[in-house]
């Protein structure tokens, strides 16, 4: 969903933890980058941030891009945004114009 957006012009911000990132940047086989060549075109005209959302300083920044974000792509488990302090209703309250999509494995109901 992301990729598309950024094909279509949009400022894509993709947000990472600390360590090693997205998880897929690291799985063989690397490329002459040394990152895996599928984790490179599917985050190909993105930028990236590395944001601790264990840590207050880093749920601020997340509340900071959401703020002027016009669109907020997530793919966590349900309720882990929450647990993190950063959930979707208040992102949603500092700004009511966010558009919300969440894309997780699991139902919300899932017992995973």
């Amino acid at each position: 969903a992301t990729l598309l957006l950024a094909q279509m012009g949009a400022h894509v911000i993709k947000v990472e933890p600390p360590g090693m990132g997205d998880y897929l940047r690291l799985l063989p086989p690397h490329g002459p980058d040394g990152m895996n060549p599928i984790f490179t075109a599917l985050n190909r005209g993105k930028q990236s941030i590395v944001v601790d959302l264990n840590d207050a300083a880093g749920q601020r920044i997340l509340r900071e891009l959401a703020k002027r974000a016009d669109v907020l792509v997530e793919s966590f488990r349900p309720g882990v945004l929450d647990r993190f302090g950063v959930g979707l209703e208040l992102l949603r309250h500092d700004n009511p114009r966010l558009i919300t999509c969440s894309l997780a494995v699991y139902a919300a109901d899932s017992p995973l």
